[in-house]
């Protein structure tokens, strides 16, 4: 894949990470991937996360504890 890779780290507060990535999915016609990773979030985030990245543009990675 050619384009950009945008990576965006997170920790808690989901609906800052909703609205951003949102944002970001309406680009269209942008050859972009988004890398998001949650360093271990406490407010159960990876879940709610998890309902928003059908979209392969997206890859999550989750860190068992924070780093």
């Amino acid at each position: 894949m050619t384009g950009t890779t945008i990576i965006l780290p997170v920790y808690n507060q989901f609906s800052l990470t909703e609205e951003c990535l949102r944002r970001l999915l309406s680009f269209s016609g942008e050859d972009f991937r988004i890398i998001l990773v949650d360093d271990a979030s406490t407010e159960g985030i990876f879940s709610d996360i998890s309902n928003l990245t059908n979209d392969q543009r997206i890859k999550v990675i989750r860190n068992e504890i924070n780093l």
